[in-house]
C-alpha cells in the first residue's frame, strides 16, 4: 500500500558483523547467473524501491542471464482518490516517471506500468506471461516488505510462483537491517526506546554498503518495449481533480523521484556543519524556505533514495569529528525509523488500538459538542 512510517533511511553487509547477522543477510547479495535459467525472462517487481542505485533485485535480474528483463510496477486501483491524497499520489507518479526516464536513458529499457490487483496481475503473468511475454518468466525478484498487507500479498505470490516453477528471489533494502534477523538478535522483541536500538545496532554490526546500479540491463520484451498502454498514468487518469497544468495546484514544491532525491541527499551531505550540529528538538515544522529538516522522508518512504546510502554518507561526514548523538542527531532519526519498522513487524495489531499490547485502551466516543470545542480551541476550560 501507499502508507508507511515517516522518518527515513537503508544499508548492506560488513564482514565484521556477527555471524548470525551475516547469515541472515546473505540473500542481499545477488547470486551469479544460473546457466539453466539463461534465455528466459526475469521480472523485477518495483514496489517501494523506486530507484536504480542500491537495488538488489535489479542487479540480480541483470546478472541472471535472462534474455529479457521486465521492470514492472503495479497500480492497485484500490489506492486512489478515496484513500490517498493528491500530493502523495502525485509524488508517486513523479517518482515512476523519473524511474521510467532513467531506465530508458541508461539501458534503453522502460518501466512497465500494469494496473489491477497485484495477485490477479501477477497471477496471469506467472502462469502464461500475459500480457508481456509469450510464456511464463523464469525469475521474479523484489525488495522485501514488512507490513501485514504486504506480507500476506507476497506470501501468496511466492506460493503461486513456486507451484509454477518460477524462481522467487527477495532482498532486504528498505531498512538498515533485516527485520527478522534484528528481532531474532533481540529475543523477538523490538526496542521501545533509543538506548535499546543503539545497543541492538552495535550487536548487529555495521549495515551493508549500498550497491551500484547495474552496468547493463537486458531489454524488455518487444510486446512492451514501445506500447503506450504501459506508460505512467496522469493524475487525471487516476481520478484526481487537477488544474490546467495537470498537477496539484499549488504543487507541494518537492519533485518526486530518484534524480531529485539523490540531488537533495548530496546537497545535505555537503553541509558538514548542518549534519554535525543537527538536533531534532531545535528544528521548526514551520520552516519552509529553507526547511530545518532534510526533507528526505518522502524519498526514503518511496525508496527513491537508499537508506543505506544516506546512512553511510552520514557516517563518513561525522567520522573523527564532534557531532550530535542519537536520539537528537540525524543518525537518531534513522534509528527511530528502524525502530518503527521493527515494532510494526513484531507487535500484534500494530495498526490498531484493539488487540495492540503497545496501545493504552482509550474509550473513544462520538460527541459533536466536544468535537466542536476542540475544533475552535475551546478545550481545557
Amino acid at each position: 500500500p501507499l502508507s508507511t512510517p515517516t522518518t527515513c533511511i537503508a544499508v548492506r553487509r560488513d564482514p565484521r558483523a556477527p555471524s548470525s547477522c551475516r547469515h541472515s543477510l546473505r540473500n542481499m547479495a545477488p547470486k551469479k547467473a544460473s546457466p539453466s535459467k539463461a534465455g528466459g525472462a526475469a521480472v523485477v517487481w518495483f514496489r517501494k524501491c523506486l530507484r536504480l542505485h542500491d537495488n538488489a533485485a535489479l542487479v540480480e535480474a541483470a546478472k541472471s542471464g535472462a534474455q529479457y528483463v521486465c521492470p514492472i510496477f503495479i497500480i492497485d486501483p484500490h489506492f486512489g482518490p478515496g484513500h490517498v491524497g493528491i500530493n502523495r499520489y502525485n509524488f508517486l507518479l513523479e517518482s515512476l516517471r523519473d524511474l521510467d526516464q532513467q531506465l530508458r536513458k541508461r539501458y534503453r529499457s522502460r518501466l512497465i506500468v500494469l494496473r489491477g490487483k497485484p495477485d490477479v496481475v501477477l497471477g496471469k503473468l506467472l502462469r502464461s506471461g500475459a500480457p508481456l511475454l509469450g510464456a511464463k518468466p523464469q525469475l521474479i525478484a523484489w525488495e522485501k516488505d514488512t507490513e501485514p498487507y504486504a506480507l500476506k500479498r507476497d506470501a501468496g505470490i511466492s506460493k503461486l510462483a513456486q507451484s509454477l516453477g518460477v524462481e522467487v528471489r527477495t532482498f532486504v533494502g528498505h531498512t538498515l537491517y533485516d527485520t527478522e534477523a534484528a528481532l531474532a538478535k533481540n529475543k523477538g522483541k523490538a526496542p521501545i526506546a533509543m538506548p535499546g536500538l543503539v545497543s541492538l545496532a552495535k550487536a548487529l554490526g555495521e549495515p551493508a554498503a549500498p550497491l551500484a546500479a547495474p552496468v547493463k540491463l537486458p531489454l524488455p520484451p518487444p510486446a512492451a518495449a514501445n506500447s503506450k498502454a504501459y506508460d505512467v498514468p496522469t493524475l487525471k487518469e487516476m481520478g484526481y481533480k487537477v488544474g490546467k497544468s495537470g498537477q496539484p495546484e499549488p504543487h507541494c514544491g518537492f519533485l518526486g523521484g530518484e534524480t531529485a532525491g539523490l540531488a537533495r541527499m548530496a546537497a545535505k551531505l555537503k553541509d558538514t556543519q548542518y549534519i554535525l550540529q543537527f538536533q531534532k528538538p531545535k528544528t521548526r515544522s514551520t520552516a519552509f524556505d529553507p526547511p530545518d529538516t532534510t526533507v528526505l522522508s518522502p524519498y526514503l518512504k518511496f525508496g527513491c533514495v537508499s537508506i543505506r546510502q544516506f546512512y553511510h554518507g552520514l557516517r563518513k561526514v561525522c567520522a573523527g569529528k564532534k557531532h550530535s548523538q542519537p536520539p537528537e542527531s540525524l543518525l537518531g532519526q534513522i534509528y527511530f525509523r528502524e525502530m518503527a519498522y521493527l515494532q510494526g513487524a513484531s507487535i500484534p495489531n500494530y495498526d490498531h488500538q484493539v488487540g495492540n499490547p503497545s496501545c493504552k485502551p482509550i474509550p473513544w466516543a462520538k460527541d459533536a459538542k466536544l468535537l466542536a470545542a476542540w475544533e475552535h480551541g475551546r478545550t481545557g476550560y
